[in-house]
């Protein structure tokens, strides 16, 4: 029965790599067929110049099948009760370490960018992935690129409406002086999506109770040896990267649509506040142990979540700082 769980997830994870892989070229396809489009013109590379198919692309989508290939062959050492050489450990350091450096020097277009981002956290996740959670990785990525795609349609159908009425749109969409505006009623709904999407990538893979219980494979790819500090380091971390990958399209997001960062954190720990408030009238202290407990494992992960994302958020933008929308500044002078 063990033989054939392994069996199911090992096929997990090689089908999530080509999932990865298809959904980087899908993004890829998007943004070449976008160009000169004055819809996408905002999210999409407009050179071009460039060549069809960018030498970083590649190699981002061969470090995904390369970790793919590390998974099939370091399961397949373990489950023939093979010790992994120390080759294969380096190579798997090497992969996801390079990966995650290589979103820095892509292009700072809003798709292309968080695409780079998406690929060059995928080959990490992969190798530390046991089973679904690889597919989750995939499904993440999809629904942050449906919100991006979500967001620059809402942007256009908007800019159409405000050109029949220029006036009334100059008064309603002040333009401060760093190309921002100031914040409406209806930008609430961008931290609301934010805090779904960041609790669904907090609980889609477990969460930091999984961590007393952990599979050994997990880490097995990057040390062989006891070492629970490492070892803890290395599961925290996989929790952390779909994180990293929300809080990219969250700033993406604000970019795009001209919010102020400082007002967009602000609502984001607002709301933030009132979940944990909520939680904290609902904290138990009778029934039973597991009632009581999470109770209060709820209010404190709440509570937590403030610290967790001004934390992200400086880490992210790493990634997110100089992603530039092509429309906000020529919009920008037309409003004024």
């Amino acid at each position: 029965m063990k033989g054939i769980f392994e069996n199911s997830c090992f096929s997990l994870r090689i089908a999530s790599g080509v999932m990865i892989m298809l959904i980087g070229a899908a993004a890829r396809w998007l943004n070449k067929s976008a160009e000169g489009n004055k819809y996408w013109s905002s999210i999409c590379s407009c050179n071009m110049n460039k060549l069809n198919i960018p030498f970083l692309f590649l190699v981002q989508v061969l470090l995904v099948g390369l970790s793919s290939a590390m998974v099939w062959l370091s399961t397949s050492h373990r489950m023939q009760k093979q010790e992994l050489h120390p080759i294969h450990q380096f190579l798997n350091w090497c992969t996801a370490g390079f990966s995650m450096i290589l979103p820095l020097f892509s292009e700072n277009d809003v798709l292309p960018r968080l695409t780079s981002v998406f690929l060059g956290f995928a080959p990490s996740f992969l190798l530390l992935s046991i089973g679904y959670e690889a597919v989750f990785y995939g499904a993440l990525g999809l629904v942050l690129m449906a919100w991006i795609l979500f967001e620059n349609t809402h942007l256009y159908v908007n800019k159409m409406g405000k050109s029949s009425v220029a006036d009334n749109s100059a008064k309603k969409h002040t333009i401060l002086e760093n190309d921002d505006r100031y914040l409406e009623l209806s930008d609430a709904r961008i931290p609301l999506i934010f805090l779904v999407l960041f609790n669904v990538a907090f609980f889609g893979t477990g969460n930091f109770a999984s961590i007393a219980s952990f599979e050994i494979s997990s880490v097995y790819r990057f040390i062989t040896i006891f070492s629970p500090f490492l070892m803890t380091a290395l599961l925290i971390f996989k929790l952390f990267i779909p994180f990293m990958l929300v809080i990219c399209t969250f700033s993406a997001v604000a970019k795009l649509i001209q919010l102020p960062r400082s007002g967009c954190y602000f609502l984001v720990i607002l709301f933030s506040d009132v979940m944990a408030l909520h939680f904290f009238f609902l904290v138990k202290n009778k029934g039973s142990w597991m009632e009581i407990g999470n109770s209060i494992s709820h209010f404190g992960i709440v509570s937590a979540q403030v610290v967790f994302v001004l934390l992200l958020f400086a880490l992210t933008d790493i990634y997110t700082k100089d992603i530039q929308v092509r429309s906000n500044r020529s919009s920008a002078r037309k409003l004024v």
